[in-house]
């Protein structure tokens, strides 16, 4: 729809590890571009502790991509993130933790005596 169109734009969360682009990510991107041929935009790259050189091979892998229309959209300062099991995020693609997500509150559902 966006091609026969010719307006518009796509965004997407990306990447499953922050920072880091994947090649099955990257050939997620060569599609969303060549099919619609519109911009496509993707989150996030961002500097990581672990991998300080992360984001910058992203965007060196990317940069045919972007080239076409790929807009990274990059975090320029350091990121903190605040999370619950109730909405653990930046656990999500972790299978280890997935046990603890959404569990019920024990402490709130206690009885007070």
């Amino acid at each position: 729809m966006l091609k026969e169109r010719g307006k518009g734009v796509i965004e997407t969360t990306l990447t499953k590890s922050a920072g880091m682009l994947t090649d099955e990510e990257y050939e997620l991107l060569d599609l969303l571009l060549t099919e619609s041929e519109r911009p496509v935009t993707w989150l996030a790259v961002v500097d990581r502790e672990d991998k300080p050189e992360a984001a910058q091979e992203s965007l060196h892998k990317a940069e045919p991509l972007i080239k076409r229309g790929g807009i990274p959209q990059v975090n320029c300062l350091p990121m903190s993130n605040e999370f619950n099991l109730h909405n653990p995020f930046l656990f999500g693609s972790h299978p280890s933790w997935k046990p603890a997500f959404n569990q019920p509150n024990r402490r709130a559902n206690a009885r007070v005596s």
